[in-house]
């Protein structure tokens, strides 16, 4: 979730170009379509979150309109498998096309949905004819993700050594801990001066495993 948060406030900062008026910004919608169970408590497939506030008596107020997340639990359409599709939402239709297109399983449920619903033959269409400009767009946000989600793991684990240094004393657990990362970092080409900023660790230290690493390489 905070990951969703995280590009839904980029998104949305970048819909307001230098020198417009707040008054200005334009709806933001951030459409994540989850390969996961977000909400284990709930079975609807889909969920839409705005912005609310609650007043003194409790009762809930709209804050804003121009901030929204959906959200589609793609696991939870398993359910649907089996029912008519005639019965399906456009939602649900998009939602199976998306997690069984490619699963040749299923084939002839998706080339059903694909003629009830103009809009997902459309948007096959459209992604044989896209532009390599725009794959390359996908690839850059895909490896900012990539490089966002490795730096937050990473963070975490030092978290975790740092937490476990003040309980026991900077165990030897937390230090092993930082030193993975460390080994880690340098399998994955972050500068000496970058690792030692995050782990913490000497710089002699880091030297000695950059050598080590190359010997074992």
């Amino acid at each position: 979730s905070n990951r969703i948060v995280y590009y839904l406030s980029k998104l949305a900062s970048s819909r307001l170009k230098k020198g417009q008026l707040y008054s200005q910004m334009r709806k933001t919608y951030q459409i994540s379509v989850l390969d996961f169970t977000l909400f284990e408590k709930d079975s609807d497939i889909v969920h839409n979150a705005k912005l609310f506030t609650y007043n003194e008596k409790g009762a809930k107020e709209s804050l804003s309109d121009l901030l929204n997340v959906i959200t589609i639990e793609l696991p939870k359409l398993s359910k649907l498998l089996n029912r008519d599709i005639q019965e399906l939402k456009n939602i649900e239709k998009w939602g199976i096309f998306l997690k069984y297109a490619d699963n040749h399983s299923y084939q002839e449920l998706v080339e059903s949905i694909k003629k009830t619903e103009e809009g997902i033959e459309n948007a096959v269409q459209v992604m044989q004819e896209i532009s390599m400009e725009y794959w390359d767009m996908l690839d850059q946000i895909s490896d900012e993700v990539h490089e966002n989600d490795r730096y937050n793991d990473m963070m975490e684990r030092i978290n975790l050594a740092k937490q476990e240094g003040l309980e026991e004393g900077f165990s030897q657990g937390a230090l092993q801990t930082k030193l993975e990362t460390a080994r880690n970092m340098l399998n994955c080409g972050d500068s000496l001066e970058k690792i030692a900023s995050i782990t913490n660790l000497p710089m002699e230290k880091i030297e000695k495993l950059a050598k080590e690493t190359t010997a074992h390489n």
